[in-house]
């Protein structure tokens, strides 16, 4: 992905989904590792963070649920 950046017509390249990561791709941070972009979003169940990855940055597969929030009162509670 090096280059002058087109913009795709395949818009949006992650389709809404049914699941709990849903249609909303809320504060999403990306990473580029071992040949594949990482996607993170919250969805709509804000207490989880989704994963979806991409070879290319066009093409992405939801690979679920990556971050749980712990129980009540845990340090990692909603």
């Amino acid at each position: 992905m090096v280059g002058a950046y087109t913009k795709s017509t395949n818009n949006p390249l992650m389709p809404a989904s049914s699941g709990s990561d849903g249609n909303q791709g809320m504060n999403g941070g990306m990473v580029y590792f071992n040949g594949y972009w990482h996607h993170y979003f919250g969805g709509n169940n804000a207490s989880q963070i989704y994963h979806a990855t991409s070879p290319d940055g066009v093409t992405w597969t939801r690979q679920g649920t990556s971050l749980t929030a712990g129980p009540s009162g845990s340090w990692n509670s909603t």
